[in-house]
């Protein structure tokens, strides 16, 4: 096999190995050991010796079921972080063994280093905003979960095939998750903040006002607000999964954000103009949702997400705004006061 074939047949497999390493080993290891595909390269026949192939059968069914649990799969992600990145480097490096080039060897290393990195992340990020957003769980993760399986399985066993035609179906992949991986980055970085703030929570939960700093605080003519809380946003138009401050200024309900770091922004919504309100309590943060009539008069959703540690903060705006199924003698996770109401199209 020649070095540029061994490099396209590289990409594919690195980006399998950022979704589910042990699907792929599985995958290369038996089409190698059974020879369901012609002319493999030689050195890949570490894959499919029998102790890879039963370590990597025992992993991928730690991982199948894992997968399966909201929570329990950000966990297993956060695990693997390195894990994944290493074991698609070490698949380039067998893969290019021989070669004869060793700088053959150093770029695929590199580009498989990278290339499973971006997957991963693609994949943590998705399941730590699923574990958020989707009301069914553990339904989403299973589904997700499958199609992952199904994915790294195919694209491996494609690459093993037609490595180029694997290797055009990964570039697609890939210029589609670059264009999504900053938000879903966001999520995840959130969702592991999520987590320490219901550690620290055990201990005390913040009750004072996060104050926005001056350059947000400009944009309300520096009026201090009777309420400000960090929170993340969701639904909202042009700042949906951004992070920022929630207020009560006079008789509107705003988010303050910075856009890029550098850009401060802001969204608001007359009080009068509010529907109704509920809060709801979860595993890992409290969800404060807003239903209101935009400048059209068409139904709107506005949902802000506080993790635990500021709880309080969250009762104190559900108070402010009088939300339905405030925490009281109902259990954690549910709506105390009725469900939520159908989101509008």
């Amino acid at each position: 096999m020649g070095a540029l074939q061994t490099l396209v047949m590289t990409l594919p497999l690195s980006l399998t190995a950022g979704l589910n390493l042990y699907a792929t080993v599985l995958v290369v290891g038996l089409a190698v050991r059974y020879g369901w595909v012609e002319n493999a390269p030689q050195s890949l026949d570490v894959l499919g010796s029998l102790p890879v192939l039963i370590v990597a059968g025992v992993m991928y069914l730690i991982e199948f079921i894992v997968d399966k649990f909201q929570f329990f799969d950000n966990a297993w992600d956060l695990i693997h972080t390195l894990i994944r990145p290493l074991g698609a480097i070490a698949i380039a490096v067998i893969l290019t063994y021989g070669e004869g080039e060793p700088a053959v060897t150093v770029i695929a290393a590199l580009m498989a280093g990278s290339v499973s990195f971006v997957s991963h992340s693609a994949k943590a990020g998705t399941r730590a905003f699923v574990n958020v957003v989707s009301p069914h769980e553990n339904l989403s993760n299973t589904g997700l979960s499958m199609t992952e399986d199904f994915v790294a399985g195919g694209l491996a066993a494609l690459a093993m095939i037609h490595p180029y035609a694997a290797a055009v179906v990964a570039v697609v992949i890939l210029v589609f998750i670059v264009l999504f991986l900053p938000k879903l980055l966001r999520w995840g970085w959130f969702v592991f903040k999520a987590v320490l703030s219901r550690i620290r929570a055990f201990w005390r939960q913040r009750k004072d006002h996060d104050l926005p700093p001056p350059e947000l605080m400009a944009l309300l003519g520096h009026r201090p607000p009777t309420f400000s809380a960090w929170a993340k946003a969701q639904k909202i138009p042009l700042c949906a999964g951004r992070s920022g401050y929630v207020c009560i200024v006079d008789d509107r309900l705003v988010f303050l954000y910075c856009k890029w770091l550098f850009f401060p922004r802001s969204w608001q919504v007359a009080r009068d103009r509010i529907q109704a309100p509920y809060l709801q309590r979860s595993r890992l943060m409290d969800k404060v949702e807003v239903h209101y009539l935009d400048a059209r008069n068409k139904a709107r959703v506005a949902r802000f997400l506080f993790t635990r540690y500021r709880s309080p903060l969250a009762e104190e705006l559900g108070r402010r705004l009088k939300a339905h199924g405030l925490p009281g003698a109902g259990a954690e996770g549910r709506v105390i006061e009725g469900h939520l109401p159908p989101q509008p199209a």
